[in-house]
This record gives C-alpha cells, structure tokens and sequence, in this order.
C-alpha cells in the first residue's frame, strides 16, 4: 500500500512539473508583450498552491492571477472579439495550475503524515525492551510528566514504585544467574501491573508507575509483589514508594525521593519503605 501511494505521488509531481512546463510555454506563445506579467502571475499561483498553507489559497491566487491579468491586459488593449480568448487562456492556465499544485500538495502532505505517525509508532515500539518489554528508564521521566500533567488536571493521586534485590557480596553470582533475576523480576513486574494502566519500567533502576493509586495503595501492592516474589520465584526484594501529592510535586523531586526511599530499605531492616515514614525510621 506505501509502495502504491509513493507512485501515485510520483506521477503527480510529474504531471505537475510536464503541466509547468506548458504552461509556461503557453504563456510565451499566447502573449509575446506580456509575457513577463504571465510568468511571474503563474510563480504566484504555484507558491500559493504548493507552498503557502491558506485555506482556498491554491484556488484565490488563480482568481488574483487572472483579474491582475485581465485588467492589465485591457488596459492596454480593446476589447475586440480576437483577442478576448487571450486572458480566458491565461485564465484557464492559472486554474489549472492551481488545481494540479493544490493536488499535489495535498497528496504529499497525507504520505507525509502517515510517515510521521510510522515514526511515532517505531519511537513508541523502541521505548520498550524487547526482552522485557518494560520501558526504559530513559523514557520513564516522560511518563511520569504525563502522569504529573493528568493528575494535576484531574485531581487525582499516583505513587512511583523502586525495587532492588538484597544486596549480595560480589562474586556470588554470575552474569548468567544475575540476568535470569533480572528476568524473573521483570516478568513478575509485567504479570503484577493492571493492564493498560500501570506502566513497569527497567534499567537503572526497576519499579512501576501507578495512576490514580495512593501511598497506602502503593504500600499494600508493594505487600502482595514481594510476597509473589519469594514465593514465585525467589527473590528477597526492597521497595521504595513516594507518591504525588503527599511526598513530592515534580518529576524530579518524585524520583530523587523514591530513590532514598529505595536506599532506606536496603540499608535498613525495613523491606517496604514510604517517603513518609523515613524520618521514623
């Protein structure tokens, strides 16, 4: 279906510029002293039609061209019955033209659209990883602007969510056996998330961003996700919560303090930590 709108395409910005052509040799045949005024009334007309972006522009500059024209034109000729057929061709030229460049244009614009919504598409596909299909973390910045803004506009509450295995001494594990923890948690992420609208993202940091859910909500789904975690397929996770309003107002500051939150619970005996609760601790 591209390849077919391509050629489409083509063909009429060849039969455009075969029309240019013509017409610019029909201007120099029909009026050999006013040739000069033709010309620069069709470039008019083929700037307005391909190029400047007004509603009927295309079709008002060929309604310009050919007044400008004829009144020049009887105003340096009568009007006898041989050359009254003069600026009905140019006329005609300039419509044509204008016509033919409207056609065009709008033709490149659809595919020109189509091809930026592929690339969205493709930049949308590639925010995820595809052995994961979690977002990666340099997109997750972006989501939870989006989440700010809709929060905001709605007056609604979201938590941010950071976990990490325990810390183990190094050389306890291989690259191998770190890569399979690093699955498992991505797929328990993936499985624990409403579909459609919670967003699990990995990298330099795992977790979840939750729409319209409360610290404590985020406190008792942290609850039941290391509970699947141990269960399921033996991990021993941390988990640092902050939540928007409560703990903090911008992207930035949601992500510094769920990271400290996430520091608190590796570093503590506390396996759950809320932003809240860290000067309790």
């Amino acid at each position: 279906m591209a390849k077919k709108n391509n050629g489409i395409q083509d063909i009429l910005i060849v039969i455009y510029l075969i029309w240019s052509v013509i017409a610019v040799s029909g201007i120099l045949f029909l009026d050999k002293q006013l040739y000069f005024l033709g010309l620069a009334l069709l470039i008019m007309v083929i700037v307005f039609s391909t190029i400047v972006s007004i509603v009927y522009g295309s079709l008002t500059s060929a309604l310009m061209a050919s007044i400008i024209y004829g009144t020049v034109f009887f105003s340096i000729f009568k009007l006898t019955t041989k050359n009254i057929y003069i600026p009905g061709f140019m006329a005609l030229i300039f419509f044509i033209t204008a016509f033919l460049g409207k056609l065009v244009m709008q033709k490149i614009s659809k595919t020109y659209q189509k091809m930026q919504t592929e690339i969205q598409i493709l930049s949308n596909l590639i925010q995820y990883d595809a052995d994961t299909n979690l977002l990666l973390w340099q997109y997750v910045r972006k989501k939870i602007d989006d989440e700010l803004t809709r929060s905001l506009r709605y007056k609604k509450n979201f938590s941010l969510i950071m976990t990490d295995t325990v810390h183990r001494p190094s050389g306890i594990l291989d690259d191998e056996k770190e890569q399979i923890i690093r699955q498992g948690l991505a797929d328990l992420l993936s499985r624990s998330c409403r579909k459609d609208i919670d967003i699990p993202f990995g990298g330099n940091y795992y977790g979840i961003i939750l729409p319209e859910t409360d610290s404590i909500g985020a406190f008792l789904f942290s609850k039941r996700l290391m509970q699947e975690a141990s269960r399921k397929i033996a991990i021993d996770l941390r988990i640092g919560i902050v939540s928007y309003p409560t703990d903090a107002g911008t992207t930035e500051s949601l992500i510094e303090a769920c990271e400290e939150a996430l520091q608190t619970a590796l570093t503590t005996e506390n396996s759950i930590v809320r932003y809240g609760d860290i000067h309790k601790i």
